[in-house]
Protein backbone atom coordinates (compact mmCIF):
# COMPACT_ATOMS: atom_id res chain seq x y z
CA UNK A 1 0.00 0.00 0.00
CA UNK A 2 1.22 3.49 -0.71
CA UNK A 3 1.06 6.38 1.77
CA UNK A 4 -2.18 7.80 0.40
CA UNK A 5 -3.94 4.47 0.79
CA UNK A 6 -2.63 4.11 4.36
CA UNK A 7 -3.97 7.56 5.21
CA UNK A 8 -7.37 6.58 3.79
CA UNK A 9 -7.51 3.41 5.89
CA UNK A 10 -6.62 5.41 9.00
CA UNK A 11 -9.24 8.03 8.14
CA UNK A 12 -11.93 5.40 7.59
CA UNK A 13 -11.07 3.64 10.85
CA UNK A 14 -11.15 6.92 12.77
CA UNK A 15 -14.66 7.72 11.49
CA UNK A 16 -16.12 4.26 12.23
CA UNK A 17 -17.41 4.58 15.82
CA UNK A 18 -17.49 0.92 16.87
CA UNK A 19 -14.66 -1.35 18.00
CA UNK A 20 -15.56 -4.21 15.65
CA UNK A 21 -17.13 -4.64 12.23
CA UNK A 22 -20.00 -6.93 11.28
CA UNK A 23 -19.09 -9.65 8.78
CA UNK A 24 -18.37 -8.07 5.38
CA UNK A 25 -18.98 -4.58 6.75
CA UNK A 26 -15.38 -3.42 6.30
CA UNK A 27 -15.46 -4.62 2.69
CA UNK A 28 -18.73 -2.72 2.21
CA UNK A 29 -17.12 0.47 3.56
CA UNK A 30 -14.08 0.03 1.31
CA UNK A 31 -16.29 -0.58 -1.74
CA UNK A 32 -18.41 2.53 -1.10
CA UNK A 33 -15.31 4.61 -0.36
CA UNK A 34 -13.46 3.53 -3.53
CA UNK A 35 -16.55 4.05 -5.68
CA UNK A 36 -17.18 7.55 -4.35
CA UNK A 37 -13.50 8.47 -4.49
CA UNK A 38 -13.46 7.56 -8.18
CA UNK A 39 -16.70 9.40 -8.95
CA UNK A 40 -18.68 6.20 -9.41
CA UNK A 41 -22.09 5.23 -8.09
CA UNK A 42 -22.46 2.16 -5.92
CA UNK A 43 -25.37 -0.02 -4.91
CA UNK A 44 -25.29 -1.97 -1.66
CA UNK A 45 -27.81 -4.65 -0.85
CA UNK A 46 -27.60 -6.28 2.54
CA UNK A 47 -30.06 -7.53 5.18
CA UNK A 48 -31.58 -5.25 7.80
CA UNK A 49 -29.20 -4.81 10.71
CA UNK A 50 -26.04 -5.56 8.74
CA UNK A 51 -24.58 -2.10 9.23
CA UNK A 52 -25.32 -0.42 5.90
CA UNK A 53 -26.11 2.98 7.40
CA UNK A 54 -22.88 3.30 9.37
CA UNK A 55 -20.95 1.86 6.43
CA UNK A 56 -22.24 4.54 4.08
CA UNK A 57 -21.59 7.35 6.55
CA UNK A 58 -18.12 6.04 7.46
CA UNK A 59 -17.15 5.77 3.81
CA UNK A 60 -18.54 9.09 2.60
CA UNK A 61 -17.82 11.49 5.47
CA UNK A 62 -14.02 11.58 4.93
CA UNK A 63 -14.51 12.30 1.22
CA UNK A 64 -17.16 14.95 1.86
CA UNK A 65 -14.95 16.63 4.44
CA UNK A 66 -11.89 16.54 2.19
CA UNK A 67 -13.79 18.01 -0.76
CA UNK A 68 -15.90 20.48 1.21
CA UNK A 69 -19.12 18.71 0.21
CA UNK A 70 -22.33 17.81 1.99
CA UNK A 71 -24.05 14.43 2.09
CA UNK A 72 -27.78 14.25 1.42
CA UNK A 73 -29.10 11.00 2.88
CA UNK A 74 -32.68 10.38 1.81
CA UNK A 75 -34.89 7.85 3.58
CA UNK A 76 -38.33 6.45 2.97
CA UNK A 77 -39.45 6.42 6.61
CA UNK A 78 -38.89 8.49 9.74
CA UNK A 79 -37.54 5.41 11.51
CA UNK A 80 -34.86 5.03 8.86
CA UNK A 81 -33.92 8.70 9.19
CA UNK A 82 -33.80 8.35 12.98
CA UNK A 83 -31.26 5.55 12.50
CA UNK A 84 -29.08 7.75 10.29
CA UNK A 85 -29.11 10.50 12.91
CA UNK A 86 -28.27 7.98 15.68
CA UNK A 87 -25.27 6.74 13.71
CA UNK A 88 -24.16 10.29 12.93
CA UNK A 89 -24.28 11.07 16.66
CA UNK A 90 -22.03 8.06 17.30
CA UNK A 91 -19.57 9.27 14.68
CA UNK A 92 -19.60 12.81 16.05
CA UNK A 93 -18.31 11.59 19.42
CA UNK A 94 -14.87 11.04 17.90
CA UNK A 95 -14.85 13.35 14.89
CA UNK A 96 -16.58 16.61 14.03
CA UNK A 97 -19.70 15.69 12.10
CA UNK A 98 -23.04 17.45 12.04
CA UNK A 99 -26.35 16.65 10.45
CA UNK A 100 -29.84 17.87 9.91
CA UNK A 101 -32.99 15.79 9.70
CA UNK A 102 -35.76 17.32 7.64
CA UNK A 103 -39.28 16.07 8.09
CA UNK A 104 -42.75 17.06 7.04
CA UNK A 105 -44.30 20.24 8.39
CA UNK A 106 -46.84 18.13 10.28
CA UNK A 107 -44.09 16.42 12.27
CA UNK A 108 -42.20 19.64 12.99
CA UNK A 109 -45.06 21.51 14.67
CA UNK A 110 -44.31 22.02 18.38
CA UNK A 111 -47.95 22.54 19.35
CA UNK A 112 -49.27 19.09 20.24
CA UNK A 113 -52.94 20.07 19.77
CA UNK A 114 -52.33 21.37 16.25
CA UNK A 115 -50.15 18.38 15.40
CA UNK A 116 -52.87 15.94 16.50
CA UNK A 117 -55.70 17.83 14.78
CA UNK A 118 -53.99 19.05 11.61
CA UNK A 119 -55.62 16.45 9.36
CA UNK A 120 -59.13 17.20 10.67
CA UNK A 121 -58.62 20.94 10.18
CA UNK A 122 -57.40 20.39 6.61
CA UNK A 123 -60.60 18.57 5.65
Amino acid sequence: MNGAQNMNVTTLDSVFPYSTYYPNQREMIDFIYRSARNGKNSVVESPTGSGKTIAVLSALLPIARERGKKIFYLCRTHEQMDRVIEELKMISKSTHATGLSMRSRRDLCLNEFIRENAQTAAE
